[in-house]
């Protein structure tokens, strides 16, 4: 009989697309889907079983949606405009 798998802290593919990251693509910043910053040499340091955490619904750490501060840097045009209409 094979023993049980310890999935004590073991992220999930959720986990590794839990948070956006702006990084350039040629001339132009983008949004990336990145792994969570809260794993650590791949276990998750703030939940016990991830996978149960993702199955009722998603992660309260995961990243929905970009920031404000990322869509600055994604728009700089729009930035430095907000920022003309500030002086």
């Amino acid at each position: 009989m094979e023993e049980p798998v310890n999935t004590e802290g073991q992220v999930i593919e959720e986990c590794l697309t839990a948070a956006i990251d702006i990084t350039k693509e040629g001339d132009k910043d983008v949004a990336i889907r990145v792994p969570c910053k809260r794993i650590i040499e791949n276990c998750c340091t703030v939940y016990r079983y991830p996978a149960k955490k993702w199955l009722s619904f998603a992660c309260p750490f995961s990243q929905k949606e970009v920031t404000a501060e990322q869509e600055r840097k994604l728009n700089p045009l729009k930035a430095s405009k907000r920022a003309a209409k500030k002086k």
